[in-house]
């Protein structure tokens, strides 16, 4: 049974796996990247337009305002 069937990782065909995909799933790093620096996000089926989502419900989000 190939190596990949089993779920071993392999990091080699995984790379090329993606370098030669047309469309990658970048979703989790758009939304990181629209939640610390509202930079918006497309989605695929509206492309062209950009969202943004308020994440934090109208609270600071710098280090300081959360106490733990």
């Amino acid at each position: 049974m190939p190596l990949v069937q089993l779920g071993i990782p392999l990091p080699a065909l995984s790379f090329f796996d993606d370098y030669r995909s047309e469309v990658l799933p970048a979703s989790l790093l758009q939304a990181q990247r629209d939640y610390f620096g509202a930079h918006c996000y497309q989605l695929l089926s509206n492309p062209g337009f950009a969202l943004h989502t308020n994440w934090t419900e109208g609270r600071r989000i710098t280090s300081n305002a959360y106490s733990a």
